[in-house]
């Protein structure tokens, strides 16, 4: 819906929050899992090297059993990798995010299991060693084990509470100046992780918004191809058919011309007159549709949206069309908020197309009321029992110079402007013409208005179209 078109009393939807946060959490969680072979070997490898120190100089038993938890994470983590939800939504990506800082949490918890199974209390060496080790796992995980924060900061304070738990237990100095520079290292790396994720967040920003200017370009460019083909296309065709009413008048001038030269009878003079006004009717229609089409594609006609009664404007559309034959079925208190020239406009093409296709029966101008969640509308139907449309070309009547079934460019069936008029101002509206039809079932075109709001004055003048 074209926002000018809102009714004052509506309120707009709110626009997604948190749209470009949203992407850049997703971005993080992906580079967190993403496989790390050759360092999970590296780290493996020198984990072996630490269980070999202590089950030389400590206990085997206890060096065993802290490679064999070392070893199970690290299967888990390299052979049993987390697997995505793609594409995400919050909720999936809010799961994601539990379940990989879980992992990350069991993956750490493992490592500093050695401050308690490698923890020698005998040995006050052994036991500053166990810490420095300890430290520098600390330091590593902080660039490898995640990019998420919150799993990172949970990842070094699981490492590091075992062997301080055990340093403030045994409660030896050497072991209480462990601890301590453990929970400043613990707060120094939370606040580390801290600044490297938020300018991690700022990269992704950046490069996530290149990628969306690069796509937009893209986009353009296209656009511009197809706008420019179709420009191509629109004046090729339009001037085909100026040449037909042009070539046309210069014929029947010729004729004209020959025929007074000649003294020929007055019903044959009267008959080329009558040719002249049919290929001038021709020509004067099909340049007022392109005038059109220009001040439309200029917006040379800004839309003025009010509460337009649709009752009175029905039933002088229906007047105009004559014969009798298009009939108004509408609620007399009707009264949607829109542009009252544009919707005139397209309402007469609609008007006039379903005429034109309907040489025996009637057709329908049905307003009839809808909820919509953004509050109540009209829904206006031009119905016809004409000839109807194939599925197939149903996309193509609203192309330009497009006519389904007048291969031979009779301009007595129209010049095929009258649907990419329609196109072209439901657009500006902020509306979608919706057609339904079949082949010898007739047609209908549809399309809904917001309802003006309660208290608005109707506008009842039913103002001419603007001269193209």
């Amino acid at each position: 819906m074209n926002p000018i078109l809102v009714p004052p009393a509506a309120s707009a939807a709110p626009i997604a929050a948190g749209s470009d946060r949203f992407a850049i959490e997703c971005e993080v969680l992906r580079l967190s899992v993403r496989p790390i072979g050759p360092v999970l070997l590296v780290q493996y490898l020198l984990n072996c090297g630490v269980a070999a120190l202590f089950a030389w100089q400590y206990s085997l038993a206890r060096a065993l059993v802290w490679i064999g938890l070392i070893t199970m994470v690290t299967v888990l983590r390299g052979f049993f990798p987390q697997r995505l939800p793609e594409p995400f939504t919050p909720a999936t990506l809010r799961a994601a995010q539990r379940l990989h800082t879980l992992r990350t949490g069991i993956w750490e918890l493992a490592h500093g299991m050695a401050g308690v199974l490698l923890f020698n209390p005998g040995r006050a060496d052994q036991q500053l060693l166990l810490g420095l080790i300890l430290m520098g796992m600390t330091l590593s995980s902080a660039f490898s084990v995640s990019f998420y924060t919150p799993a990172t900061q949970l990842a070094i304070t699981l490492l590091l509470a075992p062997v301080i738990v055990t340093g403030l237990w045994m409660g030896s100095p050497e072991m209480m100046a462990v601890a301590a520079i453990g929970i400043g290292l613990i707060a120094m790396m939370w606040k580390l992780v801290a600044e490297r994720s938020r300018q991690l967040e700022e990269n992704i920003g950046l490069r996530l918004n290149e990628r969306t200017l690069r796509e937009q370009a893209l986009a353009g460019l296209r656009a511009s191809e197809q706008a420019q083909a179709e420009r191509l296309r629109f004046f090729s065709a339009a001037n085909h058919d100026l040449r037909q009413p042009v070539m046309a008048i210069g014929l029947q001038a010729e004729v004209l011309r020959q025929q007074l030269e000649s003294g020929a009878d007055t019903p044959a003079v009267q008959h080329t007159v009558a040719s002249l006004a049919r290929a001038q009717q021709a020509l004067e229609g099909l340049t007022n549709q392109l005038l059109e089409i220009g001040r439309i594609e200029a917006a040379v006609d800004p839309l003025r949206p009010e509460a337009v009664a649709l009752a009175p404007l029905l039933q002088e559309l229906a007047r105009q069309a004559g014969n009798g034959r298009v009939g108004v079925r509408c609620p007399a208190g009707a009264a949607a908020w829109t542009d009252t020239v544009s919707l005139r406009r397209v309402l007469a093409n609609l008007v006039d197309n379903a005429v034109k296709f309907t040489p025996r029966g009637r057709v329908l101008l049905a307003v009839r009321a809808r909820r919509r969640e953004d509050g109540p509308a009209w829904r206006i139907e031009v119905r016809d029992s004409g000839i109807g449309i194939p599925a197939e070309a149903q996309e193509r009547v609203f192309n330009d110079f497009e006519q389904i079934g007048n291969v031979e460019r009779n301009l007595q069936r129209g010049h095929g402007l009258g649907l990419a008029i329609v196109r072209r101002l439901a657009a500006q509206l902020g509306i979608e013409v919706a057609l339904r039809s079949a082949p010898g079932r007739g047609s209908v075109f549809s399309f809904e208005l917001p309802a003006a709001p309660d208290g608005a004055a109707v506008t009842r003048a039913l103002p001419s179209p603007q001269a193209g």
